[in-house]
C-alpha cells in the first residue's frame, strides 16, 4: 500500500493579526455599564441600542474594517508626521 502524496495547506489569504488583535479586543468597562444601567434605570430601548452598537463596534474592530484598518491609521499617522510639532 502506498501513501498518497501530502500537499502543503493553501496559504491563509487573511492579513496577519495586528498587535491589538493578538492582545484581544474587548469593550472596556462593561461591568460598570451593567451596574449603571441598573442603578440609573436606563430605558430599555437605550440599553438595547447601545449594546447593539457595542457588538457592531467590536465586530468592525475585529474585522479591521475602516476606520479600524491599518491603511486608515497609516494615512492619519502620515498627516501627523507631516506637521511640524517640534
Amino acid at each position: 500500500m502506498t501513501e498518497a502524496p501530502t500537499q502543503s495547506p493553501a496559504p491563509d489569504p487573511r492579513p496577519a493579526p495586528s498587535p491589538a488583535a493578538e492582545r484581544g479586543i474587548w469593550i472596556d468597562d462593561e461591568d460598570e455599564w451593567a451596574e449603571h444601567r441598573v442603578q440609573y434605570g436606563y430605558p430599555l430601548d437605550l440599553v438595547t441600542r447601545l449594546e447593539s452598537l457595542a457588538i457592531e463596534l467590536k465586530r468592525s474592530v475585529t474585522a479591521r474594517e475602516a476606520p479600524f484598518d491599518e491603511v486608515t491609521g497609516d494615512a492619519w499617522l502620515g498627516v501627523l508626521a507631516g506637521l511640524d510639532l517640534e
